[in-house]
């Protein structure tokens, strides 16, 4: 089980019971100070503990996992290597692919346009195709600029992901993730913001996506999304799944 960001073991720490610390996974801040750099980098990159980042163990875990008075002389460091090394809870496992998680908390591939559109509109080139449409549709008003929005929908597809540079670049939402180096929006300090709560009015199923992430972590979302994905659920639908 994953207790903490930086690997302390919470069973443990004397200041559990002291100071009613319920542990930096489940709460916004820790009970010294307005906020812990260790759990923010941690969370804002998406990982559940330091040692699934490709940076760990870095100058700022060391430099905590060595202080003279709250240090533990690295056994943090080591605790988190042993939870990289379990696989336990660690982030983005299933089939999911990172590069369709988006800041909001939508999976890509489990959007209409990924899931529905885009396999459409490769069957429609192909049978077009087949059929000799590519001869004939300069003499269809409006054809040539058809066929290469179609052509282009075979061959690489309408949309990849706003971390990819996708969808709307105004979207107030991708401005402030990307401002605030976070991951996705659940993982954010100030979560939920009002961008986010205004989203959600015309997103509901992704506001219980946040939320799952949030109060279950990472194997509880991808496990969702996976699910979602075999089910032929689109977000579109606005149906929530229960695991």
């Amino acid at each position: 089980m994953i207790e903490s960001r930086c690997g302390i073991v919470c069973g443990e720490c004397k200041y559990r019971e002291k100071m009613n610390c319920g542990g930096c996974v489940y709460i916004e801040k820790p009970f010294w100070g307005d906020f812990c750099p260790v759990k923010n980098c941690c969370e804002g990159k998406g990982f559940s503990h330091c040692g699934n980042c490709s940076d760990f163990p870095c100058d700022l875990l060391n430099q905590f996992a060595n202080d003279k008075e709250q240090g533990d002389n690295g056994k943090r460091i080591e605790q988190c290597r042993k939870w990289a090394a379990s696989n336990e809870n660690e982030a983005m496992t299933g089939s999911i692919d990172k590069r369709y998680v988006c800041y909001c908390g939508l999976y890509c591939e489990n959007c209409a346009v990924k899931a529905k559109v885009e396999p459409a509109a490769k069957a429609l080139f192909g049978e077009m195709k087949k059929a000799g449409f590519e001869e004939v549709i300069s003499f269809i008003p409006g054809g040539d600029g058809f066929w290469s929005f179609l052509k282009g929908m075979d061959e690489k597809g309408m949309c990849s992901s706003c971390k990819d540079g996708s969808g709307d670049p105004g979207c107030s939402i991708r401005i402030c993730a990307k401002d605030k180096g976070v991951n996705m929006c659940a993982l954010c300090a100030e979560y939920p913001c009002g961008k986010i709560v205004a989203f959600f009015e015309r997103n509901p199923a992704l506001e219980h996506d946040n939320v799952l992430l949030r109060d279950k972590g990472w194997q509880a979302w991808v496990a969702l999304q996976d699910k979602r994905k075999s089910d032929g659920y689109i977000f579109q639908d606005d149906k929530q799944i229960e695991l």
